[in-house]
């Protein structure tokens, strides 16, 4: 059976100047012909004002913009504004969306996000370049492509039935999703603070967004986002440095980040004394 490991989504922070926030956001209203602002507006009960922008989507990135006001004494107040980049690396390098294709982490593909990423920025009038940007979350994957939807169906049987950290907690979709049933059938998550941990039928997935082929083979995901903080740790500084060196990183690492998470495997052989379903052991450890 064929698998893939890889790097589907990454956030990325840079606190502005209100200057900068300024003239970020005065190119971004221009995009959408002098209109109040792109798509959404947002306000909580700390101050916090959210714009949330999808002009970029086309080329795999999603902006958000933030402003808070923060009163220091009555007679002052400060302004804190900051800008986050949710992006699909591939759609960026590739110039459309894939949803089966996942980012590597390669030596071209990172000098090519560097200059994409770089070029993106200068464009909604940011003087900084990708480098200067703060990882706040990877997510990276294992993606198995066995022969049968059969074997994607038994494969998330068993996993609901798994045991899984006790610092995590089960997430399900509610009432308020619809067809609510048929997606918690086809997905398990766990999350804490810091890690969500998702498995799903991607083929599932594909078919609710109707961007399913007739030639869509079966493909079952095993998902890992983490804060960029919790990939850092261990590092040396040197590779701290560098978003590249870190998502490079990410990727020499990954089969054994998503291994860590396997207290998974000591269920599977009960399952398979007790039921003859394949071991999971085979499921989760492919061989390099």
């Amino acid at each position: 059976m064929d698998f893939r490991y890889g790097i589907h989504t990454i956030e990325l922070f840079h606190r502005l100047s209100k200057k900068s926030f300024n003239k970020v956001f005065q190119h971004l209203k221009s995009l959408h012909f002098g209109k109040l602002y792109p798509d959404a507006t947002y306000h909580s009960d700390k101050g916090i004002e959210k714009y949330i922008c999808t002009s970029y989507c086309g080329q795999g990135v999603v902006l958000y913009l933030y402003k808070q006001k923060r009163s220091k004494n009555k007679t002052s107040k400060n302004i804190a504004c900051s800008i986050r980049f949710r992006l699909n690396p591939h759609t960026l390098l590739h110039g459309e969306y894939s949803p089966k294709k996942v980012f590597t982490a390669k030596e071209n593909q990172l000098k090519s996000l560097d200059n994409r990423m770089t070029g993106l920025l200068r464009e909604i009038g940011l003087d900084c370049e990708f480098e200067q940007l703060t990882l706040s979350r990877i997510d990276c994957c294992l993606d198995y492509f066995p022969e049968s939807q059969k074997w994607v169906d038994e494969a998330l049987r068993v996993i609901r039935r798994s045991p899984y950290m006790k610092q995590y907690k089960l997430c399900t979709f509610g009432k308020g999703f619809p067809n609510r049933k048929e997606k918690n059938a086809h997905s398990w998550r766990i999350c804490c603070k810091t890690t969500t941990l998702t498995v799903y039928d991607k083929t599932f997935q594909l078919m609710e967004a109707d961007l399913l082929e007739q030639y869509d083979a079966p493909m079952l995901r095993f998902e890992v986002s983490r804060s960029g903080a919790k990939f850092k740790r261990g590092l040396s500084d040197e590779v701290k440095g560098s978003n590249k060196e870190i998502l490079k990183n990410v990727m020499n690492e990954s089969e054994k980040t998503i291994h860590s998470y396997k207290e998974l495997q000591r269920y599977s052989e009960k399952i398979q004394n007790s039921t003859g379903t394949r071991p999971m052991r085979q499921l989760w450890l492919p061989e390099s």
